[in-house]
């Protein structure tokens, strides 16, 4: 009986110093300093300023838009990497896409504009004097669209490519395409697909209006 205790009383302490003690990986990990998502925004943010300098501004967008992703819920760290995705844009010769991004800025700043710093002040108000440049530039190269629909919120296609500087824009939306024929698509759940051919001509400018119908049986 003695023996038979004293091998449970090793037993379970054998088994408490395995409890206590992790592997060397599980060690690694909750020693390793957890890097937040803001951080990390931060760091792409610095890699796609150094690809500017370097002049590899299409490198500089991917790392700008990979940092705006990164920034969601930060609303300062938001509108510097709106900024500079739209500065990207510009230096990349993608005058429509950095003029969505102006906007994207400029707008959500709207609310803001009456309380911001005398930095973000001067930086809103120089990205305004930018759209307007821009704009006044694409204008003799691209047509201006305009496109509503009733219900708002359809999400639009140029032909089986959503438009917008990252595909994901819908009704109402303004924006710029080179001069060529397109088929305008339309697309809600719940409701048939609208389509229209467009022919764009330089300085045109195009708003469309639709009434989506409803798909569900009559």
């Amino acid at each position: 009986m003695k023996n038979t205790m004293i091998k449970c009383v090793l037993l379970g302490a054998f088994s408490a110093l395995l409890l206590c003690v992790s592997s060397p990986a599980a060690q690694a990990n909750e020693q390793a300093p957890q890097v937040s998502d803001i951080d990390k925004a931060l760091q792409l943010y610095e890699v796609g300023k150094d690809a500017l300098r370097a002049g590899d501004p299409k490198d500089a967008l991917k790392q700008f838009k990979a940092a705006l992703k990164l920034a969601e819920g930060d609303e300062g760290l938001t509108w510097q990497m709106l900024l500079a995705v739209a500065v990207g844009s510009r230096q990349a010769d993608q005058s429509a896409n950095a003029i969505e991004y102006f906007r994207r800025f400029l707008a959500q700043t709207e609310s803001f504009k009456d309380s911001m710093t005398s930095k973000w002040t001067s930086r809103r108000e120089r990205a305004a004097q930018d759209l307007r440049d821009l704009e006044s530039a694409v204008e003799e190269t691209h047509g201006a669209i305009t496109v509503t629909s009733t219900p708002k919120g359809a999400a639009v296609f140029l032909g089986e490519t959503r438009a917008g500087a990252d595909g994901d824009v819908v009704t109402p939306f303004s924006f710029w395409l080179k001069p060529g024929t397109y088929e305008l698509k339309l697309k809600l759940e719940g409701f048939k697909t609208e389509s229209r051919t467009i022919t764009v001509r330089p300085g045109g400018s195009y708003p469309f209006k639709f009434a989506m119908t409803s798909s569900a049986p009559a």
